[in-house]
């Protein structure tokens, strides 16, 4: 703990700001929840020395309302979800990152709508299927990605999470 104090003032001493960012926070215990709390303690008389990040599944949300965080639920200061992508969003969030890596969009306006329907506006299953899609088209030297190949990258996906929901 004095080690992480000492980091933490020498980075404030050069002004910069500690962020600890932890990605599927839903899966944490509640004993590392509260260590991860324990970082937000450091503080000195104006600001914090420590800025946390959480980002997870809506079960995180759930956890979070919970009577035994209310500790951890006290110190959250700007929660935000994230709601499911209409079909528009869908489909501008695969154009803005095709436009973003100056790569030729391949996805069909139907491949589109089909990574809608398949992820169900998840954006993480939408980024994950169109990942999936790619590969396969690249495979298969394919110029364009229609629904039937969605299908089959959507079919591989789900099949992935069943491996990884049964192994955990």
């Amino acid at each position: 703990m004095d080690a992480i104090e000492d980091f933490l003032i020498q980075q404030h001493t050069e002004g910069k700001t500690v962020i600890v960012m932890v990605d599927e926070a839903q899966l944490l215990r509640l004993e590392t929840l509260e260590a991860i709390r324990s970082l937000l303690n450091y503080e000195t008389n104006t600001s914090k020395l420590c800025q946390v990040v959480l980002a997870g599944q809506l079960e995180l949300r759930d956890r979070l309302m919970m009577k035994r965080y209310k500790a951890f639920k006290s110190r959250i200061v700007a929660p935000v979800v994230l709601e499911y992508f209409a079909p528009e969003e869908t489909a501008a969030m695969i154009a803005y990152r095709h436009e973003y890596w100056q790569v030729p969009n391949r996805f069909t306006p139907a491949a589109c709508a089909r990574i809608q329907e398949r992820s169900r506006g998840v954006p993480r299953d939408i980024v994950l299927i169109c990942g999936y899609a790619y590969s396969i088209a690249d495979d298969r030297k394919l110029s364009s990605i229609g629904p039937e190949l969605v299908d089959e990258a959507a079919s591989k996906f789900e099949m992935h999470n069943d491996r990884e929901a049964a192994v955990a």
